[in-house]
């Protein structure tokens, strides 16, 4: 394990520039192969004489393009894009190296990441917990709103039906009577 610590602090060193002791930004590579920061290079160039000093190995360089045009240490972004950037953990405050936990957008070491990752499940149990509740309450109530809808189609079908029934059976009596009349007046004559 401080095998694999020494090793990450090498390579955070070489990540650093040695004019300002950050991490590079826009890291550009000089003939002499060392490389330093694009703004750092600004500063210690001599626009007169197109020249400036490595500030490693002494060298005199003359430049005959703009320092914008200096090569990309492709190697140098490469691994700023991959090597994770110290800083505090979100649970213990403690400076460690850190990963991005994609959930919650929060930083954790590796010390904390089991119970994070804990956390997260239990989190999302509950969550589902109740999501489900609300799903099966939100079922109750559809079933609910279907079962009056079906009673009240019902009930007004069955209105339906027993005004039909009743205008039949009214149409039937009228009938009868008209009948009943019509045989009294042939009967009286």
């Amino acid at each position: 394990m401080m095998t694999n610590l020494y090793k990450i602090e090498n390579l955070e060193n070489l990540l650093q520039c040695t004019i300002c002791h950050q991490r590079f930004q826009t890291p550009k590579v000089l003939e002499c192969q060392h490389t330093f920061c694009l703004s750092c290079l600004q500063n210690i160039y001599d626009t007169e004489n197109q020249t400036l000093i490595c500030p490693i190995c002494q060298r005199n360089i003359k430049l005959t393009e703009n320092l914008n045009e200096l090569e990309n240490n492709l190697l140098i972004i490469n691994l700023i894009d991959i090597q994770p950037i110290k800083a505090k953990c979100s649970s213990c405050q403690k400076i460690e190296i850190l990963t991005l936990c994609e959930h919650c957008n929060c930083t954790i070491c590796i010390n904390c990441n089991e119970k994070h990752v804990d956390d997260i499940r239990k989190s999302i149990k509950i969550t589902l917990k109740e999501l489900e509740n609300t799903n099966q309450n939100e079922l109750k109530i559809s079933i609910h709103k279907s079962f009056k809808t079906i009673r009240n189609d019902i009930n007004n079908q069955f209105q339906n039906i027993r005004q039909q029934h009743n205008s039949n059976l009214l149409e039937k009596q009228i009938d009868i009577l008209k009948q009943l009349e019509f045989y009294e007046q042939d009967l009286l004559m």
